[in-house]
């Protein structure tokens, strides 16, 4: 029932940080669409990290790489992105 999707996102960071990596990615991308975050690339970064943390790498690197655009969460962003090609 919120007007946007900030509950969303910070509910799948929540997630996330309980390894709860499936779940926090569908949290996030309803958060995503649903829209008007204070950050988007926030919840890239957030979004990206799930992915990983389920192997998901060549999803994981896309939205990586989208984040990076953005200059708040570049250097973490570009962090996370060198990682996933381990």
């Amino acid at each position: 029932a919120a007007p946007n999707g900030q509950v969303e996102v910070q509910y799948g960071e929540l997630l996330l940080g309980y390894g709860r990596a499936a779940e926090a990615e569908a949290a996030i991308q309803r958060g995503i669409q649903k829209g008007g975050l204070t950050n988007p690339a926030d919840a890239q970064l957030l979004l990206g990290i799930a992915q990983l943390e389920q192997g998901k790498k060549a999803e994981a690197r896309q939205v990586l790489q989208q984040a990076e655009q953005n200059a708040q969460v570049q250097p973490v962003a570009h962090a996370w992105e060198l990682y996933s090609q381990i």
